[in-house]
């Protein structure tokens, strides 16, 4: 990895590691006694050094430099990603502090959500992004053969589909959709359903008429789920800015 660019990501977030992880640890140390407030204290300070230290490895990889980055977007990051226990999030918290740091589009909103979701729903949206990749690539082939497969293809979305791959049980699963639909990663597509209701009828000369009218209804398909834009960027950014 290169130390130019590891010393440079420590030099620009490394000074705020102190500072954030301090005042909460006061307060717990407060509630629980000065012993713990100093073990708190450290294990938060070693986990934000190890998101620092996951970043800048991220960085040297694609060979990029950290620049300027918001208060706004980092203080908040670092601080979240301070709290986190699961290794698999960690990463997360790395790449997304990597995509802010090289002056990618980062949503203040992130580091809020990721900090609201566990590891059973990170590995939802990350094969939801890689499906979506996917059925991008779809999109581009217009000929009707292409068109079919994409029909096909969109039955992968059906949630079904999506806990057999991920291999989680009903209550974890389900409880993992709704919390992704609560923070906006996910929704349910709409579908269009059309059909002929009558309108009227007469009888003329023993000739029935009859006057129909074409009805389209519109609703949410809940047996599928979809990344919403916001899904699709929030999981790009935790991959360090790679798509």
């Amino acid at each position: 990895m290169s130390e130019e660019i590891k010393s440079g990501l420590s030099s620009t977030v490394g000074g705020i590691v102190k500072d954030v992880v301090s005042p909460s640890a006061k307060i717990i140390g407060s509630w629980l006694g000065d012993s713990l407030s100093v073990n708190y204290s450290q294990w938060r300070a070693k986990q934000a050094a190890k998101v620092v230290e996951g970043a800048g490895e991220i960085l040297a990889e694609l060979n990029l430099k950290p620049t300027i980055c918001k208060p706004k977007i980092l203080l908040p990051l670092i601080e979240q990603a301070s709290l986190e226990e699961d290794d698999d999030l960690t990463k997360k918290w790395m790449g997304l502090l990597a995509s802010a740091v090289i002056g990618d589009s980062i949503h203040p909103s992130y580091s809020k959500i990721l900090s609201e979701i566990i590891q059973s729903e990170a590995k939802i949206i990350d094969y939801l992004y890689s499906l979506e990749m996917d059925l991008d690539k779809l999109q581009e082939d217009k000929t009707p053969e292409g068109r079919k497969s994409k029909r096909n293809f969109l039955k992968q979305f059906w949630l079904k589909k999506i806990q057999e791959f991920v291999g989680f049980n009903d209550e974890e699963f389900y409880l993992s959709i709704d919390n992704l639909l609560r923070i906006r990663l996910c929704y349910h597509p709409d579908e269009e359903e059309s059909y002929e209701v009558v309108t009227e009828t007469s009888l003329d000369d023993e000739e029935l008429s009859v006057n129909t009218e074409s009805i389209t209804n519109i609703y949410a398909n809940t047996e599928v789920i979809r990344l919403t834009r916001l899904g699709k960027s929030f999981v790009k950014a935790c991959r360090g800015s790679s798509s």
